[in-house]
């Protein structure tokens, strides 16, 4: 009869088959026991893995210990499988810290984490902004973006060339030229990569403030023709059109701080008239069409309609000669009296 002794008896433990141990918790080879005491030590570092068909809860904590029972081939170390997008695997008896938001890494504790602050992101590109000044009243300025000055004596009507600055949110501070420690006004405006904008210095209730252009329009235009917008600057309540020197209206209604949509223009020389709207009672609203030619728009019609407007007190005139593939943006800047009357200054955006 063959001896099955040898097959059930109990499974030597071995306390060295654990990763890592110190040196107080390892036992050598030579001293080991046959059957060994497993000490609270020894415990500590025995992993408990559920079993997936445990039908109770004694089950589900029974201890699945290192043994040749459960590695082919022999004994080796008990590894616990590193958890998925960590550094590496889990250490028993090591503490790691935690990860907010259930995140894969640990929180760096050199770096300060308050709630609710947004870290800005590195620029990326470069944006393009000019100023005009067009608040009346005032004294020059000096204009800043940052710590750059981009107009040390920005005079009323004048308009800086376009000047490049990183992309992202920017100071802007206007100052005197004449004080420059007096700031006037700072704001902080934001600037798109490869984008273009025009701030208009402007009257407001509180003194001055700035009005943002943007330059970045008319991205469909025909390689034979313009675009050509307006935009009121004029701190009055009274709404002004645009017309063509025989009466036909391009822009119709448009108040302070408003920019109106671009209109493509066929090249050439066109003469305009900037009058109230209340003053040009043959066409309630600007005809939704282009300006290709002079004879697109329909002429208007009316009882008291004189060709060369012997009833009608324009507030101002002007010629515009417009290129192909140009950006024309008219800015009415005034305010109708004997010191600032109106007057049109056009900017282009090549």
């Amino acid at each position: 009869m063959n001896d099955f002794s040898a097959y059930n008896r109990e499974p030597e433990y071995r306390t060295d088959m654990l990763l890592p141990q110190t040196p107080s918790t390892r036992t050598p080879s030579h001293q080991a026991d046959v059957n060994p005491t497993r000490s609270e030590e020894t415990e500590r570092f025995i992993p408990r893995i559920p079993l997936e068909d445990a039908e109770d809860t004694e089950a589900q904590n029974d201890i699945i210990e290192p043994s040749e029972r459960f590695f082919p081939g022999g004994p080796g170390p008990v590894i616990i499988p590193p958890v998925t997008g960590g550094p590496g695997p889990v250490i028993p008896g090591q503490t790691l810290p935690d990860c907010p938001g259930g995140g894969p890494g640990p929180v760096i504790p050199d770096r300060p984490n308050f709630p609710g602050v947004i870290l800005p992101l590195p620029p990326t590109g470069t944006a393009q902004v000019r100023f005009l000044h067009a608040a009346t009243g005032t004294l020059p300025y000096s204009v800043s973006v940052g710590t750059r000055t981009v107009a040390p004596g920005l005079r009323y009507a004048e308009a800086t060339d376009y000047a490049r600055v990183a992309d992202g949110f920017r100071t802007v501070t206007i100052m005197s030229a004449r004080s420059p420690r007096s700031i006037l006004l700072r704001k902080s405006i934001p600037f798109r990569a490869n984008g273009r904008t025009t701030l208009v210095i402007v009257n407001a209730r509180n003194g001055i403030d700035l009005l943002e252009v943007q330059d970045n329009g008319c991205v469909n235009m025909p390689r034979n023709a313009a675009c050509f917008r307006m935009v009121n600057t004029s701190y009055t309540d009274m709404p002004l059109d645009l017309l063509l020197y025989d009466g036909r209206i391009v822009f119709s209604d448009v108040r302070f701080r408003e920019a109106t949509t671009f209109r493509r223009v066929r090249p050439g020389e066109y003469g305009f008239y900037l009058a109230a709207t209340n003053a040009s009672p043959y066409f309630p609203f600007a005809p939704d069409v282009d300006i290709e030619t002079v004879e697109d728009l329909p002429i208007p019609v009316g009882d008291n309609y004189i060709p060369d407007y012997g009833d009608l007190m324009p507030l101002a005139s002007f010629y515009e000669a417009f290129r192909q593939g140009i950006l024309y943006t008219a800015y009415v800047l005034g305010l109708g009296t004997p010191d600032y009357p109106y007057f049109v200054t056009t900017l282009e955006t090549r």
